[in-house]
């Protein structure tokens, strides 16, 4: 399939049915030029798959190395409440299709993710080949504490050609930090599993380990107090986050400019 666009949509799961087979809210396996926007999606717990709300992925279960998921763009969607808010396999579980290629994700708040002991915002394997992640707002529940919020991981396989993080903010980022994988957090994370990539303009919070990890540019703080949300998860006046972006803007979501977009997706019954 190509061409494809899912735009303006609500994707939940009852929570009353939790406890039957269930599986994640959106997939892409084998697609290209695949635009999903502007949707509110929420309620992906552990079941039959681990508690993702967005997977993406290259895979085909038949010895067919053409399949390939390319030209993804995923932006100004709101998801929350699932244990993961997405998740970006390059050859699938069986390392048969051609790995996933030119992935952007920009302009989405997840929120309240975390739920059923899985605990990280987004999961990176295997060897993509260029995926962008910019001014995004990630935030993951507190608990459990340990975990990790963004995990890149290349296993046996060759790395990432390329990663860029730019202008999210991500947090808590707890016992394992902002970004963890291949047994290292941070920049050294971020080295072992990618040939080329770039993170700056970030703010994260609650990270062990702190700055000193993570490559100049981005901006730090202990508690996710101290980041100064509004109710609506935008910045404060009064954040130290404000304007710290690469942009010169604020780091994260548009947060204004996506409820503009998201008005009258959910239709209350």
């Amino acid at each position: 399939p190509s061409d494809v666009e899912v735009r303006g949509n609500h994707f939940v799961k009852d929570t009353a049915y939790k406890g039957y087979v269930a599986k994640n809210l959106f997939e892409v396996k084998d697609a290209r030029r695949v635009l999903l926007e502007g949707n509110v999606i929420e309620h992906s717990w552990f079941e039959a798959q681990s508690a993702m709300a967005i997977n993406l992925q290259s895979l085909t279960d038949e010895k067919n190395s053409a399949v390939q998921a390319t030209d993804i763009t995923v932006r100004w969607n709101r998801v929350t409440q699932a244990g993961q808010c997405i998740t970006m396999s390059a050859r699938g579980y069986n390392g048969v299709a051609s790995p996933m290629a030119k992935v952007q994700v920009e302009q989405n708040l997840c929120t309240e993710i975390g739920i059923d002991s899985i605990n990280r915002v987004l999961l990176l394997t295997a060897d993509l080949q260029g995926v962008e992640l910019r001014h995004n707002t990630f935030i993951r529940l507190a608990t459990p504490r340990k975990g990790s919020i963004t995990y890149v991981q290349k296993g046996s396989g060759p790395p990432a050609s390329r990663v860029d993080f730019v202008d999210n903010l991500i947090g808590p980022g707890l016992d394992y930090g902002c970004i963890f994988g291949e047994g290292k957090s941070g920049t050294d994370a971020l080295a072992k599993y990618a040939q080329q990539w770039s993170f700056v303009g970030n703010g994260c919070w609650d990270s062990h380990p702190g700055a000193a990890a993570y490559p100049a540019g981005n901006s730090f703080v202990a508690t996710q107090a101290d980041v100064k949300f509004n109710a609506d998860w935008s910045l404060s006046p009064q954040s130290p986050f404000k304007g710290k972006a690469s942009d010169g803007k604020d780091p994260g979501v548009d947060v204004a400019e996506l409820q503009r977009r998201l008005a009258g997706v959910v239709v209350k019954p």
